[in-house]
């Protein structure tokens, strides 16, 4: 497996964020940064589709989680993402 090396994607990830003020970061084989206007962005390691993108596809540069907005809270693990939305819903 081509495991992303996540140094580089945390410098990719900064300059492409630079708009959102992070509340939560989690790095690890895939990683997640959640900003301040409750949108979630993920990149890494995707091969189960744990980023939450649609794809397979490891992605080297963040990516927006689809359908998710209005995110609170967010914990992250290699294979799987939880969200607490605003409304109270855990969306995984």
């Amino acid at each position: 497996m081509n495991r992303i090396h996540n140094t580089h994607t945390a410098h990719t990830m900064w300059r492409t964020l630079t708009f959102a003020l992070l509340l939560s970061l989690l790095f690890g084989a895939n990683s997640r940064a959640m900003a301040q206007s409750g949108l979630l962005w993920s990149w890494g390691w995707n091969a189960y589709s744990q980023l939450g993108d649609g794809t397979t596809t490891d992605q080297h540069s963040p990516v927006r989680v689809i359908n998710l907005d209005n995110a609170v809270q967010v914990s992250a693990g290699q294979g799987h993402t939880i969200a607490l939305k605003s409304d109270g819903t855990v969306w995984a």
